[in-house]
């Protein structure tokens, strides 16, 4: 497994350094019309964008930002310069710059009387110090830090100070210490976000009683100009006898009474509505407090699923684009090692978020019609490397009358076989792992595909037994070896079972694991003729179409770009949505790549523009989303801006390529 790793660091090293110096040219020739402080402001936001990122060309920049900050004169821009640089340093695991840095900070701060920067500052500089071995001064620059931010009453920068002091007291060996500091730093950040609930719930519950208000007070003001045209009718009849107006005045007070008491119908009407309002506030309080704590894991493993998604995209991507410019034999096997250790990372992030998808019911379980005996021949070639590298033996075989296409998912189909030949692989020290594919049942409309995969040692039945195939518990620990092969059985066990599957495993001998599936799919005769024999599409159809992609990542620019033009479409590219509107007034297209995330203007708000465009041929275009985000209703908020599909990254060549075809096919018939 080692040689995989190290070949996967030397390739994406070098493809980083390649386009380092490129990247950073084009941030500067792109603000050449810019001067001065625009320009500095601009690269302070690129720099901090790079850090977030992580990205290897952010210490470059940031050195280059420093510098022009620093013949710029303006202290706030230079100190900001600083704490990037430092951040960049710390980065780069260069803790003694990072030190030096952090300290020339300060000192702009103190020498302006920047208390609160200055205490931020402290804290940078007492994680250097942490990180440099020097305890003592990490808690003298932590202390003086903590007590700046308790007097200026910072919460956020509290709770960043006692997370800097867990880590200090773990490097202490004090894990007591460390927890206290982590827990307080959990619960500020919590009664952070709790306060700023509070504060819009109290807004909310103002604005309805200031609209209660109101409303009374235009019912009194009818009602008063009401009574004003009555005094004012009675006026001008005045001449009538005295005993006509004496019974007008008896109807006029009588309606007055009438009135009084529907006003205080609707008194007690209001204060009944009142009390409802706001024991419902109370109870929609309670439950997105529940809701909160229930889905806590799923939102800190989106988030981190989030930032890996987007280098996964570009790394496979890259790979593919490789693999298709004829490189040499022995590139070859390094590609499809990089591509299969990518491909690893894919299922990790799918396997912890697929299985929170299935606990809420929210898994896509769409059938497609796919290559059944593609699939599973990839799988079978990842898989025997895996075991040449740790020594084992695989052994492969898949009945011939299966029949080569069938209707299912995909994607699932390949996560149950890719988990338990995973498992079977992780759980085996030595011998012989066996997966055989039969056909079980066979008709006009269905087929049952038996698998089964069995591993040698028989150390796997005792650590993983069915009946434990149960989502963990919050006491348990997620990342050890045994607890990650359980959640990725559990996992397994759930997708069969809701493709009306069914999964066994069972001890042989007490010498080996053995796992039975039964999975059905649909036949695909009835679409494709006998056999379902027809080939991959070549996207014939796409030749010639103009495709607007709207991406900020330049890397994926390049790689989304080269994948476009390889089938013969013409591809513009746009940095943002301000971009984007501005070439579709220039040209016309048959699609749009949109990205999500993006400065000045996101995907969202761009689409939102081009759907309320004047002219037809815009407004009408089809729009892709291009998202890394992991959250379970993204593709449903994509639609709802008006995106006709969406592609999650990273995404394979033939899904976004099958997407494009779909939407500019359906715009075709339309206007046929």
């Amino acid at each position: 497994m080692k040689i995989p790793i190290f070949l996967f660091l030397f390739l994406l090293s070098t493809l980083s350094v390649f386009s380092q110096t490129v990247k950073i040219d084009s941030i500067e020739n792109s603000l050449v019309g810019l001067k001065g402080a625009s320009k500095a402001k601009y690269m302070l936001a690129a720099t901090e964008r790079m850090l977030r990122d992580s990205s290897k060309e952010s210490m470059e920049l940031a050195l280059r930002t420093n510098r022009l900050t620093a013949s710029l004169g303006n202290w706030k821009m230079s100190a900001k310069a600083s704490d990037n640089l430092g951040q960049a340093y710390l980065q780069d695991k260069d803790y003694q710059a990072a030190f030096h840095v952090f300290k020339e900070g300060l000192q702009v701060r103190l020498e302006h009387h920047d208390t609160v920067g200055a205490a931020y500052s402290k804290s940078k500089l007492g994680h250097s110090l942490l990180l440099l071995g020097d305890i003592d001064g990490a808690a003298n620059q932590l202390n003086a830090a903590l007590s700046d931010f308790q007097k200026f009453k910072d919460t956020l920068g509290i709770a960043a100070v006692e997370q800097i002091f867990g880590n200090l007291s773990l490097a202490k060996g004090d894990q007591k210490a460390a927890f206290a500091h982590l827990n307080s730093a959990i619960n500020l950040y919590s009664k952070q976000a709790a306060d700023e609930i509070n504060h819009s719930n109290l807004l909310e519950i103002q604005n309805s009683h200031h609209k209660r208000v109101k409303g009374l007070l235009f019912l009194l003001i009818g009602l008063t100009g009401l009574l004003a045209a009555m005094v004012s009718i009675f006026y001008r009849k005045k001449q009538q006898d005295n005993f006509e107006l004496s019974n007008k005045i008896a109807e006029n007070n009588l309606q007055k009474a009438e009135i009084e008491v529907l006003n205080k119908e609707q008194e007690l009407k209001n204060i009944s509505l009142g009390l409802l309002n706001n024991k419902l506030v109370d109870e929609m309080a309670e439950r997105e407090n529940m809701q909160r704590s229930s889905f806590a894991r799923d939102r800190f493993l989106a988030a981190i699923s989030h930032e890996m998604r987007t280098p996964l995209n570009d790394i496979t991507g890259l790979t593919h684009l490789l693999l298709d410019n004829k490189p040499r034999i022995d590139q070859i096997e390094q590609l499809r090692t990089l591509q299969f250790s990518a491909n690893e990372l894919v299922v990790f992030i799918n396997e912890a978020l697929g299985f929170s998808k299935i606990e809420v019911g929210k898994l896509d379980l769409q059938n497609r019609v796919f290559d059944f005996t593609g699939i599973t021949r990839s799988i079978f070639n990842d898989i025997a490397k895996k075991a040449e590298v740790k020594g084992l033996l695989f052994h492969s075989s898949v009945d011939n009358q299966i029949p080569r296409r069938l209707l299912g998912n995909e994607s699932r189909f390949y996560q149950i076989l890719s988990n338990l030949l995973n498992n079977c692989i992780d759980s085996t020290s030595e011998g012989v792992v066996r997966i055989a594919l039969f056909l079980e049942e066979h008709n006009e409309k269905n087929v049952v595909v038996r698998i089964v995969a069995e591993a040698s040692d028989g150390g796997m039945e005792r650590n993983l037994h069915p009946n434990r195939y149960e989502p963990m518990g919050d006491d348990e620990p997620m990342f050890g070896s045994a607890d990650g092969r359980q959640l990725s059985l559990a996992m397994t066990k759930r997708l069969v079972e809701l493709q009306h599957g069914r999964i066994q495993v069972e001890n042989v001998f007490d010498e080996a694991t053995r796992f039975n599936v039964l999975l059905p799919f649909k036949t695909t005769i009835s679409q494709f003729g006998q056999g379902g024999s027809s080939g991959p599409s070549n996207y014939a159809e796409l030749q010639g179409a103009q495709i607007l992609l709207v991406e900020d990542n330049k890397i994926n620019q390049v790689i989304v770009a080269k994948m476009l033009r390889r089938y013969g479409m013409t591809v513009v590219t746009a940095d943002n949505g301000y971009e984007a509107l501005e070439q579709l007034e220039l040209q016309a297209f048959n699609l749009v790549l949109m990205d999500i995330q993006m400065p000045e203007m996101d995907g969202y708000r761009t689409t939102a523009e081009i759907r309320k465009h004047p002219t037809t041929e815009i407004n009408s275009l089809p729009i892709v989303a291009l998202t890394s985000s992991a959250f379970l209703t993204e593709k449903e908020k994509a639609l709802l801006f008006g995106m006709n599909d969406h592609v999650g990254k990273p995404f394979s060549p033939e899904e976004l390529l099958e997407k494009i075809s779909s939407c500019i096919v359906l715009k075709k018939d339309f206007k046929l």
